[in-house]
């Protein structure tokens, strides 16, 4: 049975997987940052811990929407590349309108 993760033509991960990965990071940020306001003393060393939590957090959210807009753009641009250069070696042109 093959995963529903991975294109198998493309090697390519899905969204879903994606998400469910992101959604996991920041339940556990969300968590371990619940239980320190709870039940952690007020120390140095939770206080750093929910820092570096916060920044873990953050930076999933960063990387899950700034790295799957740059992902997107170099796809779509490298398709724009691969259209131009063989429609140029066939003589065709590509017409919107045609």
């Amino acid at each position: 049975m093959s995963d529903p993760g991975l294109n198998p033509q493309t090697y390519e991960t899905s969204w879903t997987l994606r998400r469910r990965t992101v959604f996991a990071t920041l339940a556990f940020c969300a968590g371990c940052i619940l239980y320190l306001m709870v039940w952690g003393r007020d120390t140095p060393l939770n206080a750093t811990i929910a820092n570096g939590l916060l920044l873990v957090g953050g930076s999933t959210v960063l990387g899950y929407c700034g790295f799957a807009s740059w992902d997107d753009r170099s796809r779509r641009s490298s398709y724009v590349a691969y259209r131009s250069t063989v429609l140029a070696r066939t003589g065709r042109v590509d017409d919107p309108d045609g």
